[in-house]
């Protein structure tokens, strides 16, 4: 059972809010989709009183504005489900410092490593993880700036444009499990369209933004991969972002805040004042810090005690009461309300169906799956 992020190394944590910048490569893709949607342009420059267009030719612009442009855009389309359209239309191009690592690289693995490790170069919107859980996958995007206007519609258009260019990048179209949304879904939204746009179902409300792959899919080759050039763009991508890995100091970032909290799940430590001791801040501190991550100690909890939950209860080595115990419900039948409502099945159910989500079968050698053993179907030629 692996019960570590499966990335390299740690995303680097969003700026403070007087440096978080979003780079040009961003405001043109939302710019072309306003376009492409019918919205005209010079409208769009008055409605945002800012005497024309969104400087597009600037380094980068603040992320207020970048959340503002997308809210105007879409009030003016009349379109609720504006992020999907900026999300759809999303390259690999668009990861400006680290595009050339992507389009090389050697499989998704890869590539979502490369995308933890380089997002900082293309912009401070949020940043993406992964980790495996089982048999499958999540892939979560966190953004620091969920209370602005504007940020359903920036977190829809990430998570869509994650899919998008995960899909181009394999040349293959990988069957989501789901896809998950934190915030409900507004009035006048149809969660059947998010589940038309993803084909797969689609949770709001849910503890994370994202959505979950078959752990297969992670051996999928990408369409140009090249070894020598991907060595070559992986040292470029470091050079780049050495300037912007001391913004923060010595801050932890989510996932090495999300491992913490699991080791104190397992040690039975887990009040702030034991996570602010495990990475060695002051409660306070430690607190604020969660805050510029967008989260705070009790949600990040309930995050990680969801994921544990399913992992530890498709290990049969471990008694379900105990399990329960270690997640910090002093009743088993609490723990079994909580599985029941985060997963639509008691966790002894669970256990018991393997083809309902039982434990998880040994990691296939990377490349030895076909894309037809993961249900991807293949995209066609552009």
């Amino acid at each position: 059972m692996d019960r570590t992020p499966a990335g390299r190394g740690d995303p680097s944590p969003s700026p403070p809010s007087s440096r978080a910048r979003v780079g040009a490569a961003q405001v043109t893709c939302v710019l072309r989709a306003a376009q492409e949607c019918g919205l005209d342009l010079p409208r769009l420059g008055v409605a945002l009183d800012a005497g024309g267009l969104v400087p597009v030719a600037a380094d980068a612009i603040p992320v207020e504005d970048h959340l503002r442009l997308l809210e105007t855009a879409a009030a003016l389309l009349g379109d609720p489900y504006f992020g999907l359209q900026v999300g759809r239309r999303m390259r690999a191009t668009d990861a400006t410092g680290y595009a050339m690592v992507l389009l090389s690289a050697p499989d998704l693995r890869a590539v979502l490593e490369a995308t933890e490790r380089f997002e900082p170069l293309a912009h401070d919107l949020g940043r993406t993880t992964f980790e495996r859980t089982g048999r499958s996958v999540r892939v979560i995007w966190r953004t620091p700036w969920r209370a602005l206007p504007g940020a359903r519609h920036l977190v829809e258009a990430n998570v869509a444009g994650l899919r998008a260019v995960i899909d181009w990048l394999v040349e293959a179209t990988i069957p989501c499990e789901t896809v998950h949304f934190a915030h409900a879904p507004p009035d006048g939204v149809d969660p059947a369209i998010h589940e038309a746009f993803f084909a797969a179902p689609v949770c709001f409300g849910a503890p994370f933004d994202g959505f979950v792959l078959p752990a297969e899919a992670l051996d999928l080759p990408v369409r140009n991969r090249d070894p020598v050039l991907f060595t070559q763009a992986l040292a470029a991508a470091e050079r780049r972002l050495g300037p912007l890995a001391g913004q923060d100091g010595d801050a932890p970032s989510i996932a090495a805040l999300e491992r913490a909290v699991r080791d104190g799940f397992a040690s039975g430590r887990t009040r702030v004042q034991d996570l602010a001791a495990a990475v060695g801040m002051a409660p306070r501190t430690l607190q604020r810090r969660l805050a510029e991550l967008g989260t705070s100690h009790s949600r990040l909890m309930d995050e990680v005690r969801r994921t544990l939950a399913r992992e530890w209860v498709a290990d049969e080595t471990l008694p379900l009461t105990e399990v329960a115990l270690m997640l910090g419900f002093t009743e088993q039948s609490s723990f079994n309300h909580a599985f029941r409502r985060w997963y639509g099945v008691a966790p002894g159910a669970l256990r018991a169906d393997p083809a309902g989500g039982g434990p998880p079968q040994k990691a296939a050698k990377r490349g030895a799956r076909s894309r037809a053993s993961v249900g991807v179907v293949p995209n066609q030629p552009r």
